[in-house]
């Protein structure tokens, strides 16, 4: 063990820091420091903590189940948020099938909020009820602009192929969806509600009443993006 600042070996211990770490001290220049922790994290924790990610836990609650600190948790939840492939894993090929006699889209919005409820986020989400599967996404208001947005992320073979496109009606949708397609009433959308009673039960960034609400909008949309790969995952093992 040496000092980071002269490289001495005189160090003595000196108490503990706010996190109840060993602080040391170099009894040469007065500097004092703690030894970084070289813990190492092995991949069947990493593995658990994977799956923690698509439940309904708080980040400091994964933190107290696997004796993981916060800065590394925020790490790594990263770096797995960033292998989620921008098209959700969703199969067109398959999708669109000579078998698959009509393809039906459910469009709808879920309110959230990131950093405080003044901050209001819709999580647009477009579910074929065919395969059961999440073909597209978008995070942002509730305005004609986002409706847009969110279309244009609706493979468009898939539009093509598609014959029914149901949404709740709302008046965003007007000149963004083709009239010949476009039907609204929310009797139409039951599959759809129900991912969304799915997403609040297993996202804990969406639950209406929690405090483990996102801080950042881009975490917001990754954590989505990673629920909604996963859920189209399990939906392709049945399908």
């Amino acid at each position: 063990m040496h000092c980071p600042k002269c490289f001495g070996s005189n160090i003595v211990k000196n108490g503990h820091t706010h996190y109840r770490r060993q602080n040391h001290k170099c009894k040469d220049c007065e500097r004092q420091f703690v030894f970084p922790n070289h813990h190492t994290i092995g991949e069947p924790i990493k593995e658990k903590i994977r799956k923690a990610l698509l439940e309904r836990l708080s980040l400091r609650g994964i933190c107290r189940v696997f004796g993981v600190s916060l800065t590394w948790l925020l790490e790594y939840m990263i770096s797995v948020y960033e292998e989620v492939p921008e098209d959700l894993g969703i199969d067109i090929e398959n999708l669109l099938d000579d078998d698959l006699q009509v393809a039906v889209i459910q469009a709808d919005e879920a309110w959230s909020f990131v950093g405080s409820k003044d901050n209001k986020c819709w999580i647009w989400v477009a579910y074929e009820k065919t395969s059961q599967q999440v073909v597209a996404f978008h995070v942002g208001d509730r305005s004609r602009k986002s409706a847009q947005a969110f279309y244009d992320k609706i493979p468009d073979t898939l539009k093509e192929k598609c014959q029914l496109i149901f949404t709740d009606d709302h008046k965003s949708y007007d000149g963004v969806i083709p009239i010949a397609k476009h039907h609204g009433g929310k009797k139409f959308n039951q599959n759809i509600e129900r991912l969304f009673c799915t997403m609040r039960h297993r996202v804990s960034r969406v639950v209406r009443k929690n405090l483990a609400f996102s801080k950042k909008w881009k975490n917001h949309e990754m954590a989505l993006r990673y629920f909604f790969w996963n859920y189209n995952l399990e939906r392709s093992l049945h399908y």
